[in-house]
């Protein structure tokens, strides 16, 4: 990040600057500031701007749908879907607040949005990511529990909001260090949302993000999903046993019915009795 400071401290006194404040312009015949500078084509930002439309759209809708639908359906209400709204709430916030804060800043290098919002971004946008993969992970574990010891008791509704309880309290504090140490940069003529150089630890907080949100929970959900693979291929469905079961009974009542016809047909003749 010092780099791309620098980068913009010898832009500011290469070209003569004169108007000061955020997203102000250069005084130069060859661009006016970081949305000059960074400009794309008018075609690209017409297809980018539909494409995070779409997104933001979907998102919000698509996942607001699915939180009303079991919310307000009491039949509905079970652990698995009380799971399932906790990971649609977590894509609709990010959804909501991320995307188009990330389009903006992504298209014109800057953030004009204020220090509170840049901090709430990032932090919404850590957690949401913490929230939906922890989600994940408890509905794999579930879903491992249920086929696999299907006697076992089954996870109650309690219990469920219990672990989304602690699914938000451990995102939340895991995406802190994140809202803490970002901030705005001051580059003169504009204002960029980033990590502030004085978060020593952040490679230990990387190497923790990637343990945490990405090399465990791939590891649990390739073992219980490839756990339940297998079992699911190695046994027979219960239709085919069913099937199976009721087959054997037909043939069995057949073998008795036959049976019966034959001591029917075939009774022994009795010695006259005097």
């Amino acid at each position: 990040m010092n780099d791309v400071q620098s980068f913009f401290t010898t832009v500011q006194f290469s070209f003569n600057f004169t108007t000061p404040g955020p997203l102000a312009s250069y005084s130069t015949s060859y661009y006016s500031g970081p949305a000059d500078f960074y400009k794309e084509p008018v075609w690209l930002q017409i297809l980018l701007a539909i494409l995070f439309a779409t997104i933001t759209v979907l998102g919000v809708g698509g996942n607001a749908i699915v939180i009303y639908i079991v919310l307000w359906n009491r039949r509905m209400r079970t652990p698995t879907n009380y799971f399932i709204v906790n990971l649609a709430v977590s894509d609709f916030l990010s959804a909501l607040m991320c995307i188009n804060f990330t389009y903006y800043a992504t298209m014109y290098m800057a953030w004009p949005f204020g220090r509170f919002m840049c901090k709430l971004v990032q932090f919404v946008q850590n957690a949401s990511i913490s929230v939906s993969i922890f989600t994940l992970v408890v509905i794999s574990l579930d879903r491992y529990f249920v086929i696999l010891y299907p006697l076992r008791p089954k996870l109650g509704k309690t219990k469920a909001l219990i672990i989304i309880s602690l699914i938000w309290v451990c995102s939340c504090a895991f995406a802190c260090p994140v809202a803490i140490h970002t901030d705005l940069v001051d580059f003169e003529t504009f204002y960029h949302c980033s990590e502030s150089d004085n978060f020593k630890g952040d490679k230990v907080y990387s190497y923790c993000a990637i343990c945490v949100q990405y090399v465990l929970p791939l590891i649990i959900l390739g073992a219980t999903y490839g756990r339940i693979g297998f079992v699911m291929w190695s046994r027979k469905t219960p239709g085919e046993r069913e099937e199976k079961r009721d087959k054997k009974l037909t043939e069995s009542k057949l073998k008795v019915r036959n049976l019966f016809l034959q001591l029917r047909d075939h009774r022994p003749i009795l010695p006259n009795q005097y």
